[in-house]
């Protein structure tokens, strides 16, 4: 997971270099690169959201919010 995530950050990079966002609306919770990385992590593999958290907390990365309390992600989305 963590060469697939690397994969993502340095393609949004590219992108955001080449194309300047406007920062209106809304600031981001979680980065672009972690949303993707968690989906296609999840559609690869047929698991439910779940299981690619507990997958990522295994892995080392119950730091990440999103990971931390899922629950209460679940509730704010």
């Amino acid at each position: 997971m963590k060469h697939l995530y690397s994969f993502i950050k340095s393609y949004f990079q590219r992108i955001e270099n080449i194309e300047p966002v406007k920062r209106r609306g809304r600031p981001k919770t979680f980065e672009h690169a972690l949303i993707l990385t968690l989906w296609l992590y999840q559609t690869l593999y047929k698991l439910s959201y779940r299981e690619v958290l507990e997958i990522v907390k295994h892995e080392g990365g119950s730091k990440i919010k999103i990971v931390s309390d899922p629950n209460k992600n679940m509730k704010e989305a």
